[in-house]
């Protein structure tokens, strides 16, 4: 049930992200100190983003979350306790990878549970259980490093706007236009993060606050993938996209257009691979 004009889906996602940013980061003071709370508030401003466009798309998931994309919405509430563990060493990263390994592999198993009970076998589920495991872990691992060596200006932010964008688009050429709206809603509250990143270069948006962008990417890919038409090598490629930001240069606006160029013609294939005839007897979403 649709509770909302769709246009709303974008807006509202954009207005938490406004004030989430505004208040969190207070750009227009160049005194201010900024710690793990600007850093929580970047990452609010993604799981607002992503709630509020499912309850204006969609109502609220139930409790218990019985479909995958309902559970995932759930792995992205719970990725804020991952935040504040960002960029810290030692024991704490052990702990961080840990809890991170324990709540996606949560995920795939109860997520994917219609496929296990009904589909795979033997070491067809492990195949796949497995694979999809090493996919999510090497993609959350390489945006966090991505995150910390472009965690000053556009580059970031707009790789990843573009990331969501084009998820949303072969998301949605694929079968699904619920993965690709919440997809889509991601996107959008990314351009105030690039608003602000282009009014502030030096402040680090997305250094920490990367983790629910990252789970809720590869997250929207897994789900296309398994409970649409999107093809398994397109969506482990779309998770991985954002890395077309590690194109050399500095941080300033011409290489972080020379990134997002390459970003969007990437995502571009991707859109183009994603195409295809519908299957009447797919069950889309």
């Amino acid at each position: 049930m649709e509770l909302v004009d769709p246009i709303a889906g974008i807006l509202l996602p954009v207005g938490v992200g406004v004030v989430a940013l505004l208040l969190g980061w207070r750009p227009w003071d160049r005194t201010a100190s900024r710690g793990r709370f600007s850093a929580l508030a970047s990452a609010l401003a993604l799981v607002g983003a992503y709630l509020l466009a499912h309850v204006a798309y969609f109502d609220l998931p139930p409790l218990p979350p019985v479909e995958a994309w309902h559970q995932l919405g759930l792995l992205v509430l719970v990725s804020l306790v991952l935040v504040p563990l960002e960029g810290i060493g030692g024991g704490v990263r052990t702990a961080r990878w840990t809890l991170k390994s324990v709540v996606v592999a949560a995920f795939l198993w109860i997520g994917l549970s219609p496929k296990r009970e009904h589909r795979w076998e033997g070491f067809e589920e492990v195949l796949w259980l497995g694979g999809t495991f090493l996919v999510w872990m090497l993609a959350l691992g390489a945006l966090s490093d991505l995150a910390r060596r472009r965690a000053r200006g556009l580059s970031l932010p707009l790789s990843l706007l573009l990331t969501f964008s084009a998820a949303a688009a072969a998301l949605g050429f694929s079968g699904s236009l619920v993965f690709a709206r919440l997809a889509g809603a991601l996107a959008a509250v990314l351009g105030v993060f690039c608003a602000v990143a282009l009014w502030r270069p030096d402040l680090p948006l997305l250094e920490r606050a990367h983790v629910p962008a990252g789970i809720a990417l590869v997250g929207l890919a897994t789900c296309g993938a398994f409970f649409s038409q999107t093809p398994a090598a397109v969506a482990a490629l779309l998770a991985f996209l954002p890395q077309a930001a590690r194109f050399p240069g500095g941080d300033g606006l011409r290489p972080a257009f020379l990134r997002g160029t390459l970003v969007t013609l990437c995502g571009g294939v991707l859109v183009w691979l994603a195409r295809g005839e519908p299957d009447p007897s797919s069950q889309y979403y």
